[in-house]
């Protein structure tokens, strides 16, 4: 194989996972990590962690908006819990 060629895909390879590694959100933030992983919640915006878990909790087809609403508190107090960032 061309040692070139080689060089060329490593570079592609680490590229990939460089982006891959970073998360969009709210307003266009980048936050590092995969949504929902302890990184992330501690370099995202409180928007975007607000605006990934409402999207989660409007999964759960919550019958009123006040079921919605605590389940998007309990999904941060976890995520943000579970990274060992205090409230």
């Amino acid at each position: 194989m061309n040692i070139s060629l080689v060089k060329n895909m490593a570079k592609s390879v680490l590229l990939t996972i460089f982006i891959t590694s970073c998360a969009s959100g709210a307003g266009g933030a980048v936050a590092k990590g995969a949504p929902g992983s302890a990184e992330w919640v501690g370099s995202a915006s409180q928007s975007t962690i607000d605006a990934h878990y409402k999207d989660v909790c409007k999964r759960y087809n919550f019958p009123s908006r006040s079921l919605l609403n605590n389940c998007i508190q309990d999904e941060i107090a976890t995520a943000k819990q579970s990274a060992g960032i205090e409230k």
